[in-house]
């Protein structure tokens, strides 16, 4: 994520930097107990509505074909190794937008 913090340093901010395809962008509601609202941002940043885990960057993308997979890294952890995790399992409905797989 360091690459994305020195583009946007030296280009400015009227240039996006974009890391993950544009239907992974927004809030998308989580449909687990306690629900939670999920916000991905183009640069492949997340904020998530919790209390731990709940900021940090995606790390990876992998294509499997019918789905997405992604690993993430919380900033908001303190874990000297770097904290890596695999994030959703996630599908591009109909219409752009996401849903995680049945």
């Amino acid at each position: 994520y360091a690459s994305v913090l020195i583009l946007m340093d030296l280009c400015g901010p009227d240039v996006v930097v974009r890391r993950q395809p544009a239907w992974l962008d927004g809030h998308f509601e989580c449909p687990w107990t306690p629900p939670e609202v999920h916000t991905y941002y183009c640069d492949g940043s997340f904020q998530f509505s919790r209390s731990e885990q709940a900021t940090g960057w995606v790390l990876s993308l992998a294509n499997h074909g019918d789905y997405l997979s992604d690993r993430l890294r919380y900033c908001d952890e303190d874990d000297p190794d770097g904290h890596r995790t695999p994030g959703l399992l996630l599908i591009q409905a109909e219409g752009g937008t996401r849903r995680s797989p049945p």
